[in-house]
């Protein structure tokens, strides 16, 4: 396993991710999700969204630049495999340290 940083209730925490479906789905507490790639920072992710997190009342979790996307609910942010990018990998220690400065110098998450 490795890991991932999971934004949930408006905080951002790592956690242990491992590229299959069922572990994706417990993570982001949905089994209806979008992925979106995204820059954090300088780090080029991918972040896993709770496709219906609005619709289930769900606190606003990540306001993108200029507050013109909101992404509401869990979000995991993982990579692309660099091999294969139909794969995801987890984020190694610099990568997690880089997208926490990024998220905590914007302000786009509450709390690390």
């Amino acid at each position: 396993m490795s890991n991932a940083i999971l934004i949930k209730d408006g905080l951002a925490k790592v956690v242990e991710f491992k590229d299959d479906i069922d572990n994706i789905d417990k993570l982001v507490e949905c089994s209806c999700f979008d992925i979106i790639d995204r820059y954090a920072g300088i780090e080029k992710c991918v972040f896993i969204v709770d496709d219906e997190g609005l619709l289930k009342n769900k606190r606003l979790s990540l306001v993108e630049k200029h507050g013109k996307e909101k992404l509401f609910g869990n979000i995991l942010i993982v990579k692309r495999d660099n091999n294969d990018p139909s794969l995801f990998r987890g984020l190694n220690n610099g990568e997690i340290s880089n997208i926490m400065q990024h998220f905590q110098k914007c302000g786009a998450v509450y709390s690390l």
